[in-house]
């Protein structure tokens, strides 16, 4: 019940690659550093591996660094400069050939943190603030220190799939400072946007650098460019921004050039079933048409089935699916499937049962729902029929390794 204002701070997540690849164009402007020199020649303590990566691949994804391994994305760990972050990652192998493929990496970033600092001669964060900051006007704008006091700092809230909102669990972000650790507002988003499009902090040409797709050594396109990703609206113009999603938060900051509008929002809510509005704001500011935002239909039959029983949710189903209620609900191919996994998840396993079992009836049998229901009756205590509808996957899905494994388990139980 704390208001949110548009100076609140919120975790702004992969959003924080986007403005670190804004102070790589700026060096290179300054002429500090080249996007397709070897890494090596500004970070030389980082150890040579059998590839040389350059900036810029390692900015769209293509270097070959590693993304998170178990438990790095809520990592407790607390990193106490770049170079400590940068000595945890240098023992890693490549994982494949750089720019032979595109892998999401936030945890790359922080070898860009490190050639600013070497380059610059400031901290990462002090760097960032006397050339991006500053000058786009972003007052609110941090690097995520847990134990530090910041003003206005919104605290962030999880729901998984039994549906209770709960307290996000704790998470230390020195890990992915440049990639994903950055605490910003509303209002300074905005207004990185405005001084990208007024040339306040780099110049057009370097903009329009950023927003290029970039390609692969065997000339495919990814639809990424340096720290940004490109997208198509809905009239088929290009678009760029980046998603976040991080601990308690999700966030979303797109850019147009050709109309030079900014949207941004932040969410201290991780569900991953938030809708994602920037189109409704962005025809809301044109004064064009808006649809109206439809209800999250597997929560509302979750409810159903928890208050109303089974054959009510079904009622509903059916008549959402034929088209009664149709216009008001997000309904999608998965909602049984998934108002199953929230009922397992309360541990109303009958109730879960059922729904899988209409599930596999609509779906003709899916792997997903038939998963469901074996593990559905297998936590009910019912192993006779779990094995029975995990044979009928083994025969129907024989890739399905998850199913295998349940029955040799079954068996030996």
């Amino acid at each position: 019940k704390v208001e949110a204002k548009p100076n609140s701070v919120y975790r702004i997540a992969s959003i924080s690659k986007a403005i670190t690849g804004v102070a790589v164009l700026k060096l290179v402007e300054d002429k500090k550093l080249d996007l397709d020199s070897d890494i090596r020649n500004y970070l030389p303590s980082y150890p040579k591996k059998p590839y040389s990566f350059s900036l810029r691949q390692i900015l769209n994804h293509t270097s070959g660094l590693r993304s998170y391994r178990d438990g790095e994305f809520n990592s407790t760990i607390r990193f106490n400069t770049t170079a400590d972050v940068v000595r945890y990652l240098a023992a890693d192998s490549l994982e494949y050939i750089p720019g032979t493929k595109y892998l999401y990496s936030t945890l790359a970033y922080n070898l860009i943190a490190a050639i600013i600092e070497n380059v610059s001669g400031k901290s990462f964060m002090d760097y960032m603030r006397s050339e991006i900051f500053e000058p786009a006007g972003m007052v609110s704008t941090y690097a995520d220190y847990s134990d530090e006091i910041i003003i206005d700092r919104v605290k962030g809230y999880v729901r998984y799939d039994d549906r209770k909102i709960k307290n996000a669990p704790f998470a230390d972000l020195t890990i992915k400072f440049p990639g994903g650790g950055f605490l910003s507002s509303v209002e300074d988003l905005l207004n990185f946007g405005i001084a990208l499009f007024n040339g306040k902090i780099i110049s057009q040409n370097s903009l329009n650098l950023l927003l290029e797709t970039q390609k692969l050594n065997n000339g495919n396109t990814v639809q990424y460019g340096l720290g940004f990703a490109i997208y198509k609206d809905r009239d088929g113009k290009n678009y760029y921004g980046h998603l976040g999603g991080s601990t308690g938060f999700r966030s979303n900051f797109l850019i147009f050039p050709e109309s030079k509008i900014t949207v941004a929002y932040l969410i201290n809510l991780q569900d991953g079933f938030l809708i994602h509005p920037w189109d409704t704001f962005k025809r809301i500011y044109l004064r064009q048409y808006v649809e109206p935002i439809k209800y999250s239909f597997q929560d509302t039959l979750f409810v159903k089935a928890l208050n109303d029983g089974f054959e009510a949710a079904k009622t509903l189903f059916l008549n959402v699916k034929g088209g009664m209620y149709r216009n008001l609900y997000d309904f999608n191919p998965s909602v049984l499937d998934n108002t199953g996994r929230f009922l397992i998840a309360r541990n109303k396993l009958n109730l879960a049962i059922k729904t899988y079992q209409l599930a596999v009836s609509e779906t003709n049998e899916s792997l997903n729902s038939l998963k469901g229901l074996a593990q559905s009756y297998y936590l009910d205590g019912n192993n006779g029929l779990s094995l029975k509808v995990f044979r009928k996957i083994g025969k129907k899905y024989p890739e399905d390794k998850y199913s295998r494994d349940m029955i040799r388990k079954i068996l030996t139980f």
